[in-house]
């Protein structure tokens, strides 16, 4: 009798563990496919380079401040991953000292996606630029952009996502010959479905 109530107990047990260890996993995949389809992305960003120190002061005088506008394709895959193609006009405010310099770029990349949504349909998501092309100005040199990060909040019916950079973080940029570069950036941006229905 004994024996087989200690079975049934841990048998209970396990059910009820099982369940718990289930529910977040479960959740995370809901919420997740609330997010999905082809959004139009429209951002203003705005940067200052580094390198900086931890308490993001500047390390030394050299830098520049740059403004950029970017159109974008955010495609939502709904598991929390998706994909980036998009179109910038950057104006660059270095000190301009000599003839020839480019105050102005223009180009084309893609990236990737990765997204959590809540509940209360809040999200965040973090951008890794993984290509970038130069149509005016100087030809690219940066292969890859990190730590982009977003906060955000999906509205009317999944329809119109409204995302912004919250928080100051150092975004790292990878040249092709391996060197390093910091920036902090703020970024305010709306993206509207694409979707007919």
């Amino acid at each position: 009798m004994i024996k087989t109530m200690k079975i049934i107990g841990i048998t209970l047990l396990l059910g009820i563990v099982i369940s718990l260890v289930g529910i977040p996993y479960s959740n995370a995949s809901e919420n997740n496919s609330i997010l999905k389809g082809e959004y139009d992305f429209s951002t203003t960003r705005v940067c200052v380079t580094g390198p900086f120190n931890s308490d993001l002061s500047r390390k030394q005088n050299s830098g520049y401040f740059d403004l950029a506008f970017i159109d974008a394709i955010v495609n939502f895959n709904g598991d929390g991953t998706g994909t980036v193609t998009f179109t910038s006009a950057l104006f660059i405010k270095p000190t301009l000292t000599y003839e020839g310099q480019y105050p102005v770029s223009h180009g084309y990349g893609s990236g990737t996606i990765n997204y959590d949504v809540n509940d209360n349909k809040t999200f965040t998501a973090e951008i890794v630029v993984t290509s970038w092309t130069s149509t005016v100005g100087p030809p690219s040199n940066i292969v890859l952009i990190e730590g982009i990060e977003f906060e955000g909040t999906i509205t009317q019916g999944n329809h119109l996502i409204l995302m912004s950079d919250t928080q100051p973080n150092i975004e790292i940029s990878t040249i092709e010959d391996g060197r390093i570069g910091e920036r902090i950036c703020g970024r305010r941006n709306t993206s509207i479905s694409k979707k007919t229905d």
